[in-house]
């Protein structure tokens, strides 16, 4: 159910982009594809479609993809409108229903494009590639169509996550809103169970990164007492911020909370617990999330040197007890 009336309008839900209708057979693919590595069970046959299942999916499913996603995002283009004249009917305030034509009207068409670019890209390549290589310049187009035809659907879940990657790490912030891209689950799951859209930043390995280059024991409380009077100054900017999330994050730390409320954890929390909640406060404290400069520098703050200093002292408070 669509909600506009939220407490914090920086996150505004619409319905499903209507992509997802026509990607289910791939996202069915890459679960197949992912079975023998998840599954304890030994006989990798019984886990997993048969190579011919899978290449015959793929050569019968690509071509309608292609062909239906202009289609799906028009669709989204209408709906969205739909979504918009809704929520000024219901109430809702013009931040809000900016923020779902952003999503829907905006970045849906454009992550529709991006998606087909990536699966278009391979084929126009080589053929030009083979064609100038051959001094041929009149062939690039059948070879161009030859490669469509013949390699780009056995490729097809190979740029589906292409695909995927692309939208998640290198669109601009503006094109892939927070809580929206056009794929199902926000994106299906690698071999290591970590989502391909890499929403995060990919932060988990760049505080990995960070972690390592730590020569000297972290004294947490030193660092702390000099950031309460660094953010003190900028309180009065995030107070006439709209980022519910971001506000109580900055206010409960400025409050002294403990680092595991910080980061909203239970007291037995366990180390997948504490990942999980360190990719969510990263989406919601990255700078680039955030346009006000003024709010990006508070951000880069709170982001670098809290966030994760405190996912780094709660692996420790772990570690005490394993």
């Amino acid at each position: 159910m669509t909600t506009y009336l939220i407490a914090n309008p920086c996150c505004v839900d619409v319905y499903p982009s209507a992509f997802q209708w026509i990607e289910k057979p791939l996202y069915y693919l890459n679960e197949e594809k992912n079975k023998p590595i998840s599954s304890k069970n030994d006989d990798k046959q019984s886990s997993r479609i048969s190579f011919g299942k899978f290449l015959a999916i793929q050569y019968l499913v690509w071509p309608m993809i292609m062909c239906a996603a202009p289609l799906t995002a028009s669709v989204d283009i209408g709906v969205g409108i739909c979504e918009a004249f809704y929520a000024k009917y219901k109430g809702a305030t013009s931040h809000q229903i900016i923020l779902i034509i952003q999503k829907k009207i905006l970045a849906s068409p454009i992550q529709h494009l991006a998606y087909i670019i990536t699966n278009l890209f391979f084929p126009f390549f080589a053929g030009t590639a083979l064609a100038l290589a051959s001094f041929q310049p009149s062939s690039i187009i059948p070879l161009v169509g030859f490669f469509l035809v013949i390699l780009s659907p056995p490729m097809a879940l190979l740029n589906y996550h292409l695909a995927q990657q692309f939208i998640g790490q290198k669109l601009p912030a503006w094109a892939r809103p927070e809580g929206f891209n056009i794929f199902i689950n926000g994106g299906c799951l690698d071999p290591g169970g970590n989502k391909i859209t890499d929403e995060d930043y990919n932060e988990e390995a760049r505080f990995h990164e960070w972690k390592r280059k730590q020569m000297n024991e972290f004294t947490r409380e030193n660092h702390k007492e000099s950031l309460y009077t660094k953010l003190r100054d900028k309180a009065f900017i995030v107070h006439a911020y709209q980022n519910n999330e971001f506000k109580n994050f900055f206010y409960m730390f400025l409050n002294k909370t403990s680092t595991r409320e910080l980061l909203q954890l239970n007291p037995s929390f366990s180390d997948k617990e504490l990942r999980k909640a360190f990719r969510k406060w990263s989406l919601v404290l990255h700078p680039d999330k955030h346009s006000e400069e003024s709010i990006k520098k508070v951000a880069e703050t709170l982001f670098k040197e809290v966030l994760y200093p405190a996912r780094l002292e709660l692996e420790k408070e772990l570690q005490k007890y394993f």
